[in-house]
């Protein structure tokens, strides 16, 4: 990944030092439709450190052991559709879907009781974007960005293993949704009169600032304790721990980044 970053950075360089800018024209193709998908790396941030301190026990005074394994990967499928207000100008809306890597928690605790979860995750993001557009012959670099909403899934099964060799099967559905952000660059070449192959790069940020959903067939959240640790509480179990002096204090917020590549084509019209 790293020498296709380095690759597009001289491909703009170049295109900038060495292409005849050519003279402004009025612009007859209005409008832009695309299609494009990107890979990208999550690096480790808050959301997964909450995560790493899952605890199924609400005795503190049991040691318990939990892994994490990370989920750095990302893949993107996105669309989007932009109106031109100038020569230089121009916005629109952009939809798609950011998909992680499948990731597992494990944990055991001195009682011997081991617990799996595994979790697929996955973020739909509604973005209105602008971006200001150099030309220069046949290629097109385009700088902006956009705001929008975000609807964060998280699914997760598995299953807990008591000290008695009992089994407990888990199962949850979790939906968190927030503010999503954007900013990019990409280069564009015509490849016909109205269709350009496009490359680039973006970064982006997520949030959601709680989760709820189903855990085990009843309403349910991950929650984060007094003590800093985060448990997967149906409301039963949060009424139970609030009498407790390990309460939860606040369902488990999410606040992301991530880089991307992206490849895609871009069809320009008019009337």
């Amino acid at each position: 990944m790293r020498w296709i970053s380095k690759f597009i950075i001289i491909l703009f360089l170049v295109t900038g030092l060495f292409a005849e800018e050519e003279e402004e024209e009025e612009y007859n193709r209005k409008f832009e439709i695309g299609a494009r998908m990107g890979s990208g790396y999550h690096p480790k941030d808050k959301f997964e450190n909450d995560l790493g301190t899952y605890r199924s026990l609400n005795n503190t005074f049991t040691p318990s052991f939990t892994n994490l394994s990370p989920f750095r990967k990302t893949t993107n499928t996105e669309f989007f559709a932009r109106v031109r207000w100038s020569d230089r100008w121009k916005g629109g809306v952009l939809f798609g879907n950011t998909g992680f890597e499948n990731f597992r928690l494990e944990e055991i605790d001195q009682a011997l009781a081991y617990s799996k979860l595994n979790f697929r995750m996955d973020t739909d993001f509604l973005l209105l974007t602008v971006y200001y557009e150099w030309k220069f012959n046949k290629y097109f670099i385009d700088f902006g960005g956009g705001m929008g909403v975000n609807n964060t899934g998280i699914k997760t099964n598995g299953y807990i293993i008591s000290a008695r060799n009992s089994i407990y099967e888990q199962e949850g559905t979790l939906v968190g949704n927030g503010l999503a952000y954007r900013l990019e660059s990409s280069l564009s070449r015509s490849i016909t009169e109205n269709i350009l192959l496009q490359v680039g790069v973006s970064g982006s940020v997520v949030t959601a600032p709680y989760f709820s959903g189903s855990l085990n067939g009843e309403s349910g959240s991950f929650y984060i304790r007094a003590d800093g640790t985060v448990a997967g509480l149906n409301q039963a179990e949060f009424t139970s721990s609030l009498a407790s002096t390990n309460f939860a204090s606040r369902r488990l917020d999410m606040v992301y980044g991530y880089g991307q590549i992206f490849v895609g084509t871009v069809y320009r019209f008019g009337f």
